[in-house]
């Protein structure tokens, strides 16, 4: 699938579309698409797109940690990183869900790709729409 093909998937919306882009292209700027996003997000959308690259950023890397090592005191203890994004992204919260999904597959967390997947099906998103979205990081990573 060529980059074009993925930003065009009949998945998405183009706002879903261009939420997962600009997220993916917070989480992994050398893969950034950025300005081309802004200029299809209103001002709001993109505050959610950054927002979820960056509350993804931080718990992938504590959950992908607790689940790595394995032992239950980790998971006991408290995360204590701000989350206040999650109310207060401002943008949709499908859109904002498959951001959360995209850039926690390219961070390889399988707690937080369980947890947002969950969600996502909670809103309404169909497996076709959260996998679209899975394939856009994907395509941009590769390229």
């Amino acid at each position: 699938m060529t980059l074009e093909q993925a930003l065009s998937q009949p998945e998405l919306t183009p706002m879903e579309t261009w939420t997962v882009a600009a997220a993916c292209s917070v989480a992994r700027p050398q893969h950034s698409l950025l300005s081309q996003a802004a200029r299809m997000l209103s001002h709001e959308q993109m505050h959610s797109a950054r927002t979820a690259a960056k509350m993804m950023s931080m718990t992938n890397i504590l959950f992908r940690f607790r689940d790595l090592v394995g032992k239950e005191e980790y998971s006991q203890l408290p995360a204590r990183l701000n989350l206040s994004g999650r109310r207060t992204h401002g943008g949709d919260e499908k859109a904002f869900e498959l951001a959360c999904i995209a850039v926690s597959a390219l961070n390889g967390c399988q707690t937080c790709l369980r947890h947002h997947e969950g969600k996502a099906r909670e809103l309404g998103l169909s497996p076709e729409s959260i996998l679209a979205a899975v394939r856009l990081a994907a395509v941009l990573q590769a390229n």
